[in-house]
């Protein structure tokens, strides 16, 4: 269970799923391409990547949140598991 406090600008779960976000380096057909979306479409389109895949993709908000009390705006590896994670509670 992901146990991180999400926010923006002082708004919980769920508004911070409908911020826009872009997604670097999605595969399709073998292209890479920028997938820009909303935060909740753009982590589970990163949910659904290979592992490797996974790992060199990042993640941009259009707007800072905030996870456990740091602030970003881009975001990799373990910062979008934490959001995917979010997913499946809220």
């Amino acid at each position: 269970m992901c146990s991180a406090k999400v926010e923006s600008r002082g708004n919980p779960l769920p508004n911070v799923w409908r911020l826009s976000a872009s997604l670097e380096s999605v595969s399709r057909n073998g292209v890479d391409f920028v997938l820009v979306t909303s935060l909740e479409r753009a982590v589970r389109a990163w949910a659904d990547l290979d592992p490797e895949r996974r790992a060199s993709v990042r993640l941009t908000i259009d707007r800072t949140i905030m996870i456990d009390g740091v602030e970003t705006i881009t975001l990799t590896g373990v910062e979008i598991d934490l959001l995917a994670a979010r997913l499946s509670f809220d």
